[in-house]
């Protein structure tokens, strides 16, 4: 008087009885009996939207994550040097003028800095590198690309572009193994000279005191 059923997908079945005697006598009758197979509980659709809420707070979180990680990169950008000699030998490619809160940049301005930035690393040992190729780069004018980056940074572009590329001098300094000239050639300046002047106007050392 049982019956066992596997494999059975999710949904509705009718199941059709009929009876034998011990002489192996089929009753003429048949009795219906109708089978509701349900999902699981978390199989339901209920189950299904708490986890699509899942990925998204998942992916929420993440991405706030990241933008508060990258705040500090950009931060580290944008933020001036101290007038502290010591202070000075952290790489940093904006002036004392150039200061600004991180938490101040919106998330346009982050995008546009980080832009910028790979725009002028792209192109940092051509010296002709101008502030028109630039605002080229950048998608926008002349005059719209002072605005916002002076806006942002304290600086004009031309002083934006060249502490970007002083910033990778340094880090050439700290790694060894180039010559001043050659690190100037590098970096984009025309001459050890300009580039030494430039060097120690924003770091307070001379290329060759730098560790």
């Amino acid at each position: 008087n049982s019956i066992g059923l596997s494999d059975l997908s999710k949904g509705e079945f009718e199941l059709e009885v009929r009876a034998t005697d011990e002489n192996g006598l089929w009753s003429k009758s048949t009795l219906t009996v109708m089978i509701q197979c349900l999902p699981a509980w978390y199989e339901t659709g209920w189950a299904y939207l708490f986890y699509i809420l899942v990925v998204l707070s998942v992916v929420w979180g993440l991405g706030r994550m990241y933008m508060k990680l990258r705040k500090p990169i950009i931060a580290q950008t944008v933020l001036p040097l101290e007038q502290n000699p010591e202070q000075r030998h952290e790489i940093d490619p904006l002036p004392e003028e150039g200061k600004v809160e991180a938490n101040s940049i919106s998330a346009s301005d982050e995008q546009l800095i980080r832009k910028a930035l790979d725009m002028v690393e792209k192109n940092l040992s051509n010296p002709e590198y101008s502030i028109e190729d630039l605002s080229r780069d950048m998608c926008m004018s002349r005059a719209t690309l002072y605005r916002k980056i002076t806006s942002i940074t304290g600086s004009s572009p031309s002083d934006f572009v060249k502490n970007v590329r002083l910033r990778k001098a340094a880090e050439l300094l700290k790694e060894g193994g180039l010559s001043i000239a050659e690190i100037a050639d590098q970096v984009g300046f025309n001459t050890p000279s300009y580039f030494t002047k430039s060097f120690k106007k924003l770091f307070g050392v001379l290329p060759t005191q730098y560790k």
